[in-house]
């Protein structure tokens, strides 16, 4: 590859970020929704909504986020700042459940 040759962004890496950019988005959304409930049942059955919400939905995209990030890594000529930063976002992600899990 010359120097006068731009590289393109990769597909994967872009879906990587996006689906960080997602779970973000859902995580902010169950946090928010679960800390605005009024009484012990509408907390009692967001808690619900919030525990299914991210083993059903996070988790698996988080899984999925990192694969596409690491399989953009892997492609040659072709930019890897959206595959890194969507690969950093996730572990994040996974780290910040993780880290909830073993503290409840």
């Amino acid at each position: 590859m010359d120097s006068t040759t731009e590289k393109r962004n990769s597909e994967f890496g872009i879906a990587s970020f996006g689906i960080s950019m997602g779970i973000l988005a859902i995580m902010l959304c169950l946090i928010s929704a679960g800390s605005s409930s009024s009484s012990w049942g509408e907390a009692i059955v967001l808690g619900i909504v919030v525990q299914v919400g991210i083993y059903l939905v996070m988790l698996p995209s988080c899984v999925v986020g990192i694969v596409f990030g690491i399989a953009a890594l892997v492609r040659k000529e072709r930019g890897k700042a959206f595959s890194i930063s969507g690969i950093a976002i996730t572990s994040l992600i996974v780290m910040a459940f993780f880290l909830r899990v073993l503290c409840l």
